[in-house]
């Protein structure tokens, strides 16, 4: 009961610090300048799967479809490259079979990328605009499904007691539209930290998604 109660406090005591890293970069683009600064919601639908190296037996890997949900901004350095940070609640995981086992991690994270933006003007037709750069995530929920047995997932470093490490490390790539307030763009996110405790193995997050944003002009 301590144990659970210590976990809760330190994942609290992460979001806020992830939250408030957001909070920061936001208020220090505000203040920055006159350019403009957008912010509002963003939601996507995404397929998530790993990329594994097995040190024993192949594995056959398949996706599993989930969705993200959570705050953006779009502050223009200038007319051409924009910073997107943004913060959101995702749906990661995959379905792995391997020796007539097929466990299904359907894991969930708070995700903060934060995107450089190129973008070409098209006039009155709106913007194009291709994005990159890192994102720093943390799980904080998720089921396993081994066999039919479904249970909530461990997060941990210990092969033995835990399904999942917490921490998530790596970079994003996308590419879009945007037309007043509205951004629609294809995302696609690669996890380069290993995410599974077994030392044996290598677990790597991917993601690709199609995501809708409605961002308001605060300037």
């Amino acid at each position: 009961m301590l144990k659970t109660k210590i976990t809760r406090i330190l994942i609290s005591l992460r979001m806020k610090k992830l939250l408030l890293s957001f909070y920061v970069v936001c208020n220090v683009q505000i203040c920055c300048g006159q350019q403009n600064f957008k912010f509002g919601p963003v939601g996507a639908l995404n397929a998530a799967w790993f990329r594994i190296n097995w040190n024993t037996a192949n594995a056959e890997i398949t996706p599993v479809l989930g969705f993200q949900v959570g705050l953006m901004a779009d502050y223009e350095i200038s007319k051409s490259i924009a910073l997107q940070p943004c913060i959101t609640y995702s749906g990661a995981g995959g379905k792995v079979k391997q020796n007539n086992q097929t466990s299904v991690y359907s894991l969930n994270y708070f995700n903060i990328p934060i995107l450089i933006a190129i973008k070409k003007s098209l006039n009155q037709a709106g913007n194009i605009f291709v994005n990159t750069g890192p994102y720093i995530g943390i799980g904080v929920g998720g089921n396993l499904d081994k066999n039919g047995n479904k249970k909530v997932v461990a997060w941990g470093n210990n092969a033995t007691l835990h399904d999942a490490r917490r921490g998530d490390l790596g970079w994003c790539l996308g590419i879009g539209f945007e037309k007043n307030d509205f951004q629609f763009s294809l995302l696609y996110q690669i996890g380069v930290s290993d995410i599974h405790p077994n030392n044996n193995d290598t677990y790597n997050n991917r993601l690709v998604g199609i995501r809708v944003g409605y961002l308001v002009n605060l300037q």
